[in-house]
């Protein structure tokens, strides 16, 4: 565990942490498919994450607001989200329809969900 935060902790490490809380992100993003629920991710990402974020001087805030942010994106389009595929069935739309719909969305929200992010870490609200 230690290698792999030593390892994610070196480029973000010389980046400003307004920066440093967004490559968080990055770092975080591809491991949301992983679990099949928010939680899953929480406990998959964290002993990750939290060594992550003390050693970039990151608040235990912007550590959940990045995790929810992504677990949110994420659960809109995830395949294994039960909510998701129930909401679905019950409103009789098709998976496929719903990922035409959100998919173009997700780096919108994922934009806005940045820019909150960075702008709590700037002004040190996170």
């Amino acid at each position: 565990m230690d290698t792999i935060v030593h390892g994610l902790f070196t480029p973000l490490a010389q980046l400003p942490l307004a920066l440093a809380a967004l490559g968080m992100m990055v770092v975080h993003g591809p491991r949301t498919r992983t679990g099949a629920s928010p939680s899953g991710h929480a406990v998959l990402t964290l002993p990750i994450l939290v060594p992550l974020a003390d050693l970039l001087g990151c608040r235990a805030r912007s550590r959940c607001s990045r995790i929810n942010t992504e677990a949110g994106c994420a659960s809109c389009s995830q395949p294994t989200n039960g909510a998701l595929l129930a909401i679905l069935a019950a409103a009789q739309v098709r998976y496929e329809d719903w990922l035409r719909f959100a998919l173009p969305l997700l780096p919108d929200l994922l934009a806005l969900g940045a820019g909150a992010i960075g702008l709590g870490v700037a002004i040190g609200l996170q």
